[in-house]
């Protein structure tokens, strides 16, 4: 979480969607007013920039997700969600991850301060002694962004029915501020190891590790990363999580942490590092100054994981926001500001360069494809358009090119084309990069009456070599944003704002292209389906 509250953004339901859950929140605290009912275009979810299958807030701004949890069937989704300023968790529940029932906001500022970001767990063993009835006590750890200063510290909430109310805990903030700067975004999980909780809190330059026996009273325990990695900007909402290695024995932990600028496409943006914890600290196997970025493209931040306990299929799964700070406050979506990922399933595996982190979208989200063509050994040309009667703003489209065959430099598909308006996603095969270009992607945000330019339309290029010749390409549009992935190694996310009736679609080439297959599929709405 970025220390600046009028950015800091959360999720609010609007009121036409929310369940009849109550919310604890201390006596003197004045919750807001609940948001007007939704006009009837809202619920459809039919306008312009709605995305139809990512997900978003009804209403008001968005950003982290936090408290990511997984309880009785339910995958709970917590997030950063902002009422003029004033800063909660929202939260919502699902089973599939495509469809989410909304709840009311789980955590409200109180006298205290804002609500940052954060994880929650369900505590097994009820170390907390908080538990009260047959439910495991589901216990959220936050960031305090305290009143009148900003000064940030954590607090704790519990809940013992299923994550419908919360209540404060009486000695917050657990973890007070003893002088720093910056002191946020926790992270806690149980670590069978040495049988205590960790947390790791990020400190700006560097990660700080805690452990605990309660998750109450917390001790320091190690420190990470001053001089490893990207250091652009400062390091928020980290993630730490063990994974097996493909096709071996082997196992790796993965230290996940978003950085406020210096990322590829500029701005902010999300790296990993590869090797082991002990349970006080981390041991980078790579060098410290190897980067290993999440994503190459501008809209992709404060990623973090399902995971605090097994799920039935051992998956680990992230989402993040699907934004960037530098221009996050004028993207112009409105009544809603800010959305989420994909939900991806995290892989590692091993590759001529080391051991990797690979992210491809859950497979639930197959159950949203509705089939509308293929097409097989294909050559496509500067004249030939494959595409020319098929069109459509929420797709998923796999192309995979055998480069070797193909006398083409460059080859990709233009989204969303109309009047003066296209996104070409494509594969440079002289350079071996993928790309997308939003240069004439449509509408630019604005700020103070002139549009943000360069911050914006530009090309994001992600590092691609083919694999036995061959590069795919896989995309998932939806009507605001597209994320590429490409060899089911590398992505870019990327929000785009194209006019509502632009949805044609074209192959192009700059040569003769030897498309293997292409497949394309419509994506269903949520909101009806």
């Amino acid at each position: 979480m970025t220390p600046n509250p009028a950015r800091r953004s959360v999720l609010l339901a609007g009121a036409a969607l929310l369940t009849g859950c109550s919310v604890a929140t201390p006596s003197d605290t004045k919750a807001p007013p609940a948001p007007a009912a939704a006009p009837t275009a809202l619920l459809r979810g039919d306008e312009e920039f709605r995305p139809q299958y990512h997900y978003t807030s009804e209403l008001h701004q968005i950003n982290d997700p936090n408290g990511l949890l997984w309880y009785a069937g339910e995958y709970h989704l917590f997030h950063q969600y902002n009422i003029d300023g004033a800063v909660h968790w929202g939260h919502a529940i699902s089973t599939d991850f495509l469809h989410w029932e909304r709840l009311e906001p789980a955590l409200y500022p109180d006298e205290i301060g804002n609500i940052w970001s954060g994880s929650a767990v369900v505590d097994e063993r009820n170390t907390s002694g908080l538990q009260d009835g047959d439910e495991k006590v589901l216990v959220a750890i936050f960031t305090y962004s305290q009143h009148p200063n900003g000064k940030q510290s954590q607090g704790l909430a519990y809940s013992n029915d299923k994550g419908r109310t919360w209540t404060k805990h009486p000695a917050n903030p657990i973890v007070p501020n003893t002088g720093q700067k910056d002191f946020r975004d926790p992270k806690v999980f149980w670590h069978e190891g040495t049988s205590k909780w960790i947390m790791v809190v990020s400190m700006g330059d560097h990660l700080e590790f805690h452990t605990s026996s309660n998750l109450i009273n917390w001790t320091p325990a190690g420190t990470f990363g001053r001089d490893h990695g990207a250091h652009g900007g400062a390091w928020e909402c980290p993630d730490l999580f063990e994974l097996p290695v493909q096709g071996t024995q082997e196992r790796r932990w993965v230290l996940s942490v978003s950085v406020t600028d210096g990322a590829p496409a500029g701005g902010s943006g999300m790296q990993y590092f590869i090797g082991d914890f002990d349970g006080h600290t981390f041991h980078n196997e790579n060098s410290p100054d190897t980067t290993l970025w999440q994503n190459f493209g501008k809209d992709y931040y404060a990623g973090v994981t399902w995971g605090d306990r097994p799920f039935p299929d051992n998956r680990r799964l992230m989402i993040a926001w699907t934004d960037n700070w530098q221009y996050r406050e004028v993207v112009p979506t409105e009544p809603f500001n800010g959305q989420l990922s994909l939900v991806r399933e995290l892989q590692l595996r091993r590759y001529n360069d080391g051991i990797r982190l690979v992210q491809n979208p859950a497979a639930e989200y197959t159950q949203l494809r509705q089939w509308l063509g293929t097409w097989s050994a294909e050559t496509v040309t500067k004249d030939n358009n494959l595409l020319q009667h098929i069109n459509g703003d929420c797709l998923e489209i796999s192309m995979t090119v055998d480069v070797r065959s193909s006398t083409c430099s460059e080859v990709g598909i233009d989204l969303r084309t109309g009047p003066g308006q296209r996104t070409r996603v494509g594969y440079n095969v002289t350079t071996e990069k993928m790309f997308v270009d939003r240069a004439e992607s449509g509408k630019v945000p604005e700020r103070d009456g002139k549009d943000i330019g360069g911050t914006w339309d530009n090309t994001y290029e992600a590092p691609l070599a083919p694999e036995n010749g061959r590069v795919t390409l896989r995309i998932l549009l939806d009507r605001s944003s597209l994320e590429l992935f490409g060899n089911e190694r590398e992505q870019i996310s990327a929000l785009i704002l194209p006019s509502r009736e632009n949805t044609g679609l074209a192959t192009y080439t700059d040569g003769e292209a030897k498309i293997e297959q292409l497949t394309l599929h419509r994506m269903t709405t949520i909101f009806h389906s």
